[in-house]
């Protein structure tokens, strides 16, 4: 009888060593658990954060769940809401002085990356020229930079703003609250595009459009598209009023029309008669011709050869000293003329 009221002994010892009090609570930013061994209430306040386990105790000690708090990193419990850390999540109930105990945060960071686009490429360590500004929680923290990377606190504001560039355009200006994300942002500015007018004989003609500091594209254009017969004109070139080169406004050029080369000949077979025909045509206000062998060769641009290649039988006598009764007009778009009386 004596051993087994012994047994019975040992058995209620060893499971009153090993007995246990659960406290449960629902997701809470507050569990309020009773400590039998301290025989008062105890508060576990999340301060700013929410549980989702519950309390286990085990005879004097105690794993209290550690919370979360969205953007904040858990660092242990304090005895007052922004105390230092006096606890970690597995406390000794007998270390407890205090009859509630606080959740000790840290704020998190994350990596905020800022990288420029211009004309859709996205430049990673910026672009010279091409500068922005960032705020954080309206402090103004860098000045015209081209790239910037830092850390910055979980529910800060950020603001970024992209500064003018001559001859791109960017309304790019931002603002963002930091959430739980890394963040990549990308100030974008466009080149403009610009109009160049081209006139011909003080008339407008057409337009090219050109991006700023882009060599300016000219038109094409012929002769005969602007009223000109190209057997006897072409289109030699463009003038630009200011340069080749498309600054930030609009410009003018002008439309060059040239004469082809042409030449006549007035149709004499000895150096006598040419050198009479040259006297006649001189003393008429003529003086593109001069002797060739036993011909007169008259050079020069169209209007000039194809005034005297018209004139010169009113000049020229059909018989006798300098006559003439051929005559030839060629020009170097491959046209040409023959007549004869």
């Amino acid at each position: 009888m004596k051993r087994i009221l012994n047994l019975l002994i040992l058995i209620i010892a060893l499971f009153t060593t090993i007995s246990f009090t659960s406290a449960y609570f629902n997701t809470s930013t507050t569990t309020i658990s009773k400590f039998n061994t301290k025989g008062y209430e105890i508060k576990i306040n999340a301060n700013g954060g929410t549980f989702s386990n519950s309390a286990i105790i085990s005879h004097n000690s105690v794993s209290i769940p550690v919370p979360i708090r969205t953007g904040y990193s858990f660092s242990g419990y304090s005895n007052t809401p922004n105390g230092s850390v006096n606890y970690s999540s597995n406390i000794n109930i007998d270390s407890i002085s205090a009859n509630g105990i606080y959740a000790i945060w840290n704020k998190n960071s994350y990596v905020v990356d800022i990288n420029p686009i211009i004309d859709g490429t996205t430049y990673n360590s910026g672009l010279s020229g091409f500068t922005f500004d960032v705020w954080i929680d309206g402090t103004l923290v860098a000045d015209d930079v081209i790239d910037w990377c830092q850390n910055v606190n979980y529910g800060s504001t950020l603001r970024v703003k992209a500064n003018n560039v001559t001859g791109r355009n960017t309304y790019y200006d931002q603002t963002i609250t930091i959430g739980t994300n890394s963040v990549n942002l990308n100030p974008t500015w466009n080149t403009n595009t610009y109009q160049s007018d081209f006139y011909l004989n003080g008339g407008y003609v057409t337009s090219t459009y050109n991006k700023y500091g882009a060599t300016i594209s000219t038109p094409s254009l012929s002769a005969s598209s602007l009223g000109y017969n190209s057997s006897f004109y072409y289109l030699s070139g463009y003038t630009p009023w200011t340069s080749w080169t498309q600054p930030d406004y609009t410009v003018g050029f002008s439309i060059n029309i040239a004469e082809y080369n042409c030449v006549a000949t007035l149709g004499t077979h000895s150096a006598s008669n040419a050198k009479a025909q040259l006297t006649k045509l001189q003393k008429a206000g003529y003086n593109i011709c001069y002797v060739s062998g036993t011909g007169l060769v008259c050079p020069s641009n169209y209007s000039a050869v194809n005034d005297l290649f018209n004139n010169a039988w009113n000049i020229l006598p059909r018989s006798g000293s300098g006559y003439s009764i051929y005559k030839s007009m060629s020009c170097d778009s491959g046209w040409g003329i023959e007549k004869t009386r």
